[in-house]
């Protein structure tokens, strides 16, 4: 994913007749410059702005000029330069893999634990904490935002209300991360 910077410089009209400024462009197409032309009244400043957005994680330059219609003066240039670094993103982890919350009589309950780690650099957010079987249920906050690096415990709860084997799946849902899951495993007995 791409992502751009924007920065601006000032442009001075120090004579003291209008200046036609036009051509304002740039030798390396990620840089973009705008405006493209502009006229400076004399003692008059204008900004121009120049964005960057890189393709890859390079080292970029480019050289920004500025032709004006005075037929004495040379061409202006700028010079800019510009690092691609990566896009920011958040990355889930839950640990364990799977709970087993062994055999649990009828009417008691077992508590497991789930480590939701953002193992990402940049915020990380949880819209949603669900096992799709009844018997379990999740205590505490089932949306919640991770800085990165930083960790939740969830606890889960098995809970039989008949006796048998009782396979479930965990699913942690994010905004941008995708979804993990944690296998659950209980046995109800009487």
């Amino acid at each position: 994913e791409k992502t751009m910077a924007t920065r601006s410089f000032l442009v001075t009209n120090s004579g003291n007749a209008v200046a036609q400024l036009s051509g304002i462009s740039a030798d390396n197409a990620v840089f973009t410059v705008s405006p493209g032309a502009m006229a400076l009244r004399p003692g008059e400043s204008l900004p121009v702005t120049v964005s960057f957005t890189p393709a890859t994680t390079l080292d970029y330059s480019a050289t920004i000029s500025l032709a004006t219609d005075l037929p004495a003066a040379p061409p202006l240039t700028v010079q800019v330069h510009g690092t691609g670094t990566p896009t920011p993103t958040p990355s889930l982890r839950l640990v364990p893999e799977a709970i087993d919350a062994g055999v649990v009589k009828v009417g008691e309950q077992h508590r497991g634990t789930v480590t939701v780690t953002n193992t990402g650099n940049a915020d990380l957010q949880v819209t949603s904490v669900v096992a799709n079987d009844a018997r379990y249920s999740v205590e505490g906050a089932t949306a919640f935002v991770l800085e990165p690096k930083a960790t939740q415990d969830i606890a889960v709860v098995f809970a039989p209300l008949t006796k048998g084997s009782a396979p479930a799946v965990l699913t942690v849902s994010t905004a941008s991360a995708g979804t993990a899951r944690v296998k659950l495993a209980g046995m109800g007995v009487i």
